[in-house]
């Protein structure tokens, strides 16, 4: 693990506020009354909504009967309700035709000054103004200037009232609107380092790729701090950080071969620190899943009435996912709705996703998509919206009625039709268990595994098909399957092309005149040429076709 810190010139830091306002203020060290709040961008439409808060800070009332206040351009004079101030009271200043867009954040008791027009000064500047308020004598009781503007809504809010306008005393208010007539919102601590925000590049780091993780520190106190930054319980740095500044701390970091959310606990260790509420954070960091890692196992798209539609998926990996933020989405991509509640998808393990509340034993995905009986595309996504798995099915290639659709074997397409049947399970469904017709992957070279062995092709919808697989010693065969019977003689060429090495084949119990073979032992010949060596692999297996398999 490595670092990188990146100090700001300190020329720089004292013109750096959190909210990056600037501003030029004289010290009136003697003033009781103070400016503690502006509102200079209101996000109602209009102007009428801009305020100026002052505050008595002093120990003594003040009359504030003919006191001014100017901008750049205009003066108006302050028409306060009550002329006087008491100690500890907060006035608002407000325009003649003021219309505030939440009267809410006002005390129900509190000064309110009008200006003598429709305009404070002539309307306050949101990326540059300046207020001055001056008493009956012409004294200059107050001025800010500030030169540039914050967000939208919010209100410039002093941090602590008795020290001087410099800029570090000053910052955007932690709610819209502010707070008006009241306490201010920002913090008035003296040690206050916090953690401002952490994001990492590349966005999604793939499995053992290198990546950085950002980290940035601020300063929201008025002093400098030193501290120290820890990383999933790791000191990795410790420095000082001048009041106002903030400093970026990048990390680099890999993963061994996972995929999925990792948590980064980093936490700050400040000797003194009044706030430890934003001393400590988690970040995740998700590392995308490879395709097929997870795969779409079992469809019921066509369920009996007042049932749900559903998906299973199969983990492949040797190690659990969670399922947080996943989601399978049909071919409209409606922009979906993700899995909102942490599910442990478990190693060579089955999940059931679905849209029916409460349905048991099953993960609920809000907006999940409607399946369409004839045919649909399915698609599910992992937690970084990458696609894992596709599905295009058709009702040809078996479900319906209440009888789920099941993948017949690991090694082959999702989206191959020959992966796929209806499932004979009594229940019409396998739901969050091995599929009942499911095979087994060979995984030696050179084999053949036949099931359901025997079968019955009667057309009762029970083991109907005979599955052939097979794995071939070759990267890609000319690939040749008979049926015989005992007395030697073809009932069916069940293939003759080329193939890959690996596959399944089907057979309905049929001859090649059509007609469905009479119960009985038969032999299976599997003969497969390497396409490049020329050398031939033969393989055969005993095949059985039963009246009725119940």
């Amino acid at each position: 693990m490595t670092y990188l810190k990146t100090f700001q010139r300190k020329k720089r830091v004292n013109v750096i506020c959190r909210v990056g306002s600037l501003i030029f203020a004289c010290t009136l060290p003697n003033s009781q009354v103070v400016i503690s709040e502006i509102l200079f961008n209101p996000l109602c439409e209009g102007s009428n909504q801009e305020f100026v808060e002052i505050v008595n800070i002093g120990e003594n009332p003040i009359d504030i009967s003919g006191w001014v206040l100017s901008d750049n351009h205009s003066v108006d004079e302050l028409l306060p309700e009550n002329p006087i101030l008491f100690p500890n009271e907060y006035a608002v200043i407000l325009e003649q035709d003021y219309e505030f867009c939440f009267d809410s954040v006002f005390p129900d008791e509190v000064s309110i000054i009008y200006v003598d027009d429709n305009s404070i000064g002539n309307g306050l500047g949101n990326s540059a103004d300046q207020i001055l308020i001056s008493n009956a004598t012409g004294d200059t009781i107050a001025f800010t200037q500030w030169q540039t503007g914050i967000e939208q809504g919010h209100s410039l809010e002093k941090i602590v009232l008795s020290f001087e306008d410099v800029s570090a005393n000053w910052r955007q208010s932690v709610d819209i609107y502010g707070s008006p007539g009241g306490e201010n919102s920002v913090s008035s601590f003296i040690y206050d380092a916090g953690l401002d925000s952490v994001w990492v590049l590349p966005e999604y780091p793939m499995k053992n790729e290198i990546f950085n993780l950002f980290v940035i520190v601020g300063n929201y106190g008025l002093l400098n701090v030193n501290l120290d930054m820890y990383i999933n319980g790791t000191n990795l740095i410790s420095f000082e950080l001048n009041s106002a500044q903030k400093d970026t701390i990048m990390i680099t970091e890999d993963f061994m071969d996972y995929s999925g959310r990792f948590p980064f606990l980093i936490n700050l260790v400040t000797p003194g620190d009044f706030e430890p509420s934003n001393d400590s954070l988690v970040y995740f960091v998700n590392v995308p899943f490879d395709f097929n890692d997870v795969v779409i196992n079992e469809i019921m798209y066509d369920p009996l009435s007042g049932s749900p539609e559903w998906i299973e998926i199969e983990n492949r990996l040797n190690y659990d996912i969670d399922l947080l933020n996943w989601y399978i989405d049909d071919a409209d991509f409606y922009s979906p709705n993700q899995i909102v509640e942490s599910s442990t998808l478990e190693s060579s393990g089955y999940a059931v996703i679905t849209g029916m509340v409460d349905y048991e034993n099953m993960i609920m995905q809000s907006g999940f998509p409607g399946l369409n009986n004839n045919s649909d595309n399915i698609y599910l996504f992992d937690h970084t919206g990458k696609m894992i798995d596709h599905v295009g099915y058709q009702s040809s290639w078996g479900g319906g009625d209440g009888f789920s659709l099941e993948r017949i074997t690991r090694f082959l397409d999702s989206n191959n039709q020959r992966n796929w049947g209806i499932c004979v399970a009594d229940s019409g469904n396998t739901a969050g268990e091995e599929n009942s017709i499911f095979v087994i992957a060979i995984e030696a070279e050179g084999a053949l595994l036949s099931a359901p062995n025997p079968f019955s092709p009667n057309n009762d919808g029970l083991d109907d098909e005979l599955i052939i697989s097979y794995n071939m010693p070759f990267s890609q065969v000319y690939l040749k399957a008979i049926i015989y019977d005992v007395r030697g003689r073809r009932q069916k060429v069940i293939n003759d092309g080329v193939s890959a090495s690996a596959g399944i084949i089907r057979w309905d119990g049929k001859r090649s005149d059509g007609k469905t073979c009479v119960t009985g032992q038969y032999i299976l010949v599997i003969e497969a040429k390497d396409r490049w060596s020329k050398q031939v692999w033969k393989g055969t297996d005993r095949i059985i076709i039963a009246n009725n398999m119940n």
